[in-house]
């Protein structure tokens, strides 16, 4: 049940052997990525933009370390620590004995649907689209 940050590598190899090109900066990055698969280019979802977890304080302290090292500023909000770099929002309540190590994602919207729906998957799994995001919940919702 634990947590474990990770940071995953590709060779330029499995690149050209996939035909992904780089982003117009030269990088490979998620955009890059789904640019280049035609199965998702109709993908309702654009990007993650938010994610809430759950971790030990052991847990948030090695990926606290990570994070450090991508830049990513941090601040305070109630008992929550939250980490932004760039569009992309991390949410951590640091808790003894976690229930749920994801309590929520946000992602953009490719798409707009012309209404909102929800969709409950489990009795603690939801997802809610709107107009500008989905939203994936997990656990039970306050």
């Amino acid at each position: 049940n634990n947590f474990a940050p990770w940071l995953m590598e590709f060779h330029q190899d499995y690149l050209d052997y996939k035909s992904i090109k780089l982003s117009d900066a030269g990088c490979f990055n998620r955009k890059a990525y789904m640019m280049n698969l035609s199965d998702f280019e109709t993908s309702l979802f654009e990007d993650i933009s938010e994610v809430h977890l759950e971790l030990t304080p052991l847990e948030h302290e090695n990926l606290k370390l990570l994070l450090r090292a991508f830049g990513y500023q941090s601040s305070c909000c109630g008992e929550a620590i939250i980490y932004n770099c760039g569009d992309f929002t991390l949410h951590i309540a640091e808790m003894v004995e976690p229930i749920y190590r994801i309590r929520q994602v946000v992602c953009t919207i490719a798409d707009q649907p012309s209404q909102e729906k929800s969709f409950a998957f489990a009795p603690n799994a939801h997802l809610n689209v709107g107009k500008k995001s989905a939203i994936w919940r997990f656990g039970e919702i306050n």
